[in-house]
């Protein structure tokens, strides 16, 4: 091989190097699916929230309309809050999200219609708020926590019951204090359930976490049931 053709090999094969590379990170439109796949229920303000913090609240409310157009995600109007809109995934969305990797081993079931969707607003939305409270404060303090780290309905078998009973908590947070210690957290916001049917135990939380410490408590459980 002359010099002059491993000059123009060398040259190629810079020239390869140059040209602009595929993104690896994904969209808005991305991100906004995996948290109504996560989440079921989210507003217009909720997921900009999540998916655009720091930009103007048009960006998301573009990245969702297109969404929409494709049958993706639908919404519902939400009584008594100047038309305010609760976005979920549709049939068509949940297939396309069920295999996403950060949704992997969780279950996605969006409301079947609006009026599904209408019917579970009040307690999931008050649910993401207190997700949401969370969210804000880990961002302040510079923790690990993000927008899919709140995983909601999860449920723990009752121990003793045969494996009839069982808690579910309306979520479970994955919360990493950076100077201490990894940490799980169980938020309860609701009900629980056993075999023999629904057990009401209803209580708000919202007003409670908006002004929440993370600091570590002495319990010696990594769980806290809020």
């Amino acid at each position: 091989m002359t010099n002059n053709t491993k000059t123009d090999l060398d040259a190629i094969a810079d020239d390869a190097g140059a040209e602009p590379q595929p993104s690896t990170q994904d969209t808005a439109g991305h991100r906004a699916m995996a948290l109504l796949a996560q989440h079921r229920l989210a507003t217009t303000p909720q997921l900009h929230q999540m998916v655009a913090q720091g930009s103007v609240r048009q960006t998301t409310s573009r990245t969702l309309n297109t969404l929409r157009e494709d049958d993706l995600i639908s919404y519902t109007v939400l009584p008594n809050s100047s038309r305010l809109r609760a976005w979920f995934l549709t049939a068509r969305g949940a297939r396309v999200a069920s295999g996403w990797p950060e949704l992997r081993g969780r279950t996605v079931q969006p409301p079947a219609s609006g009026t599904e969707a209408s019917l579970r607003a009040a307690h999931t939305l008050t649910v993401l708020r207190a997700h949401l409270a969370f969210l804000a404060d880990a961002r302040v303090r510079g923790d690990e926590y993000g927008p899919l780290d709140w995983v909601p309905e999860v449920a723990h078998r009752l121990p003793d019951t045969g494996g009839e009973d069982k808690l579910i908590a309306d979520a479970v947070l994955h919360y990493r204090i950076v100077w201490a210690w990894p940490r799980r957290k169980a938020a309860q916001v609701g009900r629980s359930r056993s075999g023999a049917g629904s057990i009401p135990c209803a209580r708000r939380i919202s007003h409670t976490v908006e002004g929440a410490s993370l600091m570590p408590r002495a319990a010696s459980s990594p769980w806290i049931l809020l």
